[in-house]
């Protein structure tokens, strides 16, 4: 005779080891704070790559411009202004990845709260403890 209670929690486990499993074990080999840390510093390099790509094709596209004023241009108020952008965008974009690798990892550990959940009510009803 099928328990239909426990083909139900079965198949639940067995959904969310196909979809989700292998990135929330990913997830959850790390403490908290390492896992932050981990993702913040990818991405400091993604945002300090993405800002280099998009000041280079900036220059590349006025780049006439500059030959020609070449002499008038003030290099060091220049620098001092991609600097200054550099460190405004990237404390915007920083605390989005903050929240957004956070947010990750707690929808990690209660994905695996509602598994470990899941597996002991199925032990319970495999030895017969069930109510």
């Amino acid at each position: 005779m099928l328990d239909e209670e426990k083909i139900v929690i079965m198949t639940h486990l067995e959904a969310y080891e196909e979809s989700d499993a292998k990135k929330d074990a990913r997830v959850n080999s790390y403490f908290r704070g390492d896992y932050v840390v981990v993702g913040m510093i990818k991405a400091i390099i993604c945002y300090t790559l993405a800002f280099l790509i998009i000041y280079g094709l900036s220059i590349t596209s006025n780049f006439e411009t500059y030959i020609n004023d070449m002499y008038k241009i003030d290099f060091v108020g220049m620098g001092k202004e991609i600097l200054k952008n550099y460190v405004k965008y990237g404390i915007v974009y920083m605390a989005a990845s903050y929240f957004a690798v956070n947010y990750r990892y707690q929808k990690a550990k209660k994905h695996k709260k509602l598994m470990l959940k899941g597996l002991k009510k199925l032990n319970e009803i495999y030895n017969g403890n069930a109510q």
